[in-house]
Formats: structure tokens, C-alpha cells, sequence
């Protein structure tokens, strides 16, 4: 199955599920916007860190990503419900289908955004998450 996983986000545990999303899936995580286009993706996983004001860049990437593009789009987020369903929408106004369980995976704590390593507990949320996605794709 042809997938993406891109991280908006400078916080080593987004980018640490990234990476495990990449590998477990064996394609590979990049940033947004990723070296290559997508094209014709069966799945996106989009894992950002987000607020009210993104960067253009994302904006422009989001509301560019058509169905030929990704089929699917689903969502890892650390941040409000709000600012996720602005990017939700973005995605959604492209045309993408976007996959409605949106994972909300807060970092939070002084040195949190630093550490790159996810603890078992989240691990396994993220694992259980991503299974039921691809269970469920449309």
C-alpha cells in the first residue's frame, strides 16, 4: 500500500512517531512540504503540531491535497480540537477523504517536546490507533 507519514512539528516525540509510523508502514516520514509530491497515496498520516497561525507553507500544502494526490488523510495532533479542525478542513476542501479519528496526542511538560523517545503506554496508543486506520480505509 502506497503511504506517506510528514510531521509539521519540532517536537522530538511527533517526530518520534513519525519515524515509527514510517517504519511500521516500511515507506519513510519527511516534513511538510516533503521532498516529493505526493501522488496517488493511499494514506497520508499528517502529524503536526498544531495552533492558530500555521505556517503558509502547510496552509497551501493542505489545501493542494487533492484525491489524486491522497485517497485518505488521517490525523495525529498535538494541540486544540479548534486549530485541528481548521487543518481538518483544508484537507477536506481539497478533496481528500479525511479519516475522522483524529488522534489527539498532547506534549506537554517543560522538557517534553525534547525527548524523542515514546514511552510503552504511548507507544501502544499510537500502534492501536494506527490499525484501526487502516482497517477502516475507505
Amino acid at each position: 500500500m502506497k503511504m506517506r507519514s510528514l510531521v509539521v512539528s519540532s517536537k522530538g516525540k511527533l517526530k518520534a512517531i513519525g519515524d515509527m509510523l514510517a517504519k511500521n508502514g516500511t515507506y519513510t516520514a519527511d516534513i511538510i512540504p516533503p521532498a516529493y509530491p505526493c501522488d496517488r497515496e493511499r494514506l497520508v498520516v499528517i502529524t503536526v503540531t498544531a495552533k492558530s497561525s500555521m505556517p503558509d507553507s502547510f496552509r497551501r500544502f493542505c489545501q493542494e491535497l487533492s484525491k489524486e494526490k491522497a485517497q485518505n488523510v488521517a490525523f495525529i495532533v498535538d494541540g486544540n480540537e479548534a486549530d485541528a479542525a481548521m487543518i481538518v478542513d483544508w484537507v477536506r476542501s481539497a478533496g481528500a477523504h479525511v479519516i475522522e479519528e483524529v488522534l489527539y496526542f498532547p506534549v506537554k511538560g517543560l522538557f517534553a517536546g525534547f525527548s524523542k523517545t515514546l514511552t510503552a503506554e504511548e507507544n501502544a496508543t499510537v500502534n492501536a490507533w494506527y490499525e484501526n486506520v487502516i482497517k477502516n480505509l475507505a
